[in-house]
């Protein structure tokens, strides 16, 4: 729906790691065109890199959040885009 918003569970679920990045180029081109913000949830390392190079001049347009859970609560720690894509490819950090 243009100027919506998509809700996706699981982006990498019912697809071969060898699909993402192409799935993600037809997924950056539909929320371009008809103005669609996306939320999506992964456990994949490989969602997360195949994200990266989807949006490679992304800005400020995509952050990534982790969830910690502690003793007593579930913490979100913020990534935008240039730090997580520091953290990813620079550093090898894991952020699943």
């Amino acid at each position: 729906m243009r100027d919506g918003v998509l809700l996706i569970d699981e982006l990498e679920s019912a697809l071969h790691v060898s699909v993402l990045d192409s799935v993600l180029e037809m997924l950056k081109w539909a929320t371009e065109k008809y103005n669609v913000q996306v939320f999506a949830s992964t456990h994949s390392l490989e969602a997360v890199d195949s994200v990266l190079k989807a949006f490679p001049e992304a800005g400020n347009i995509l952050v990534a959040y982790r969830l910690e859970r502690t003793e007593s609560n579930i913490l979100a720690k913020r990534f935008p885009h240039d730090l997580l894509r520091t953290l990813r490819f620079d550093m090898g950090g894991e952020l699943r």
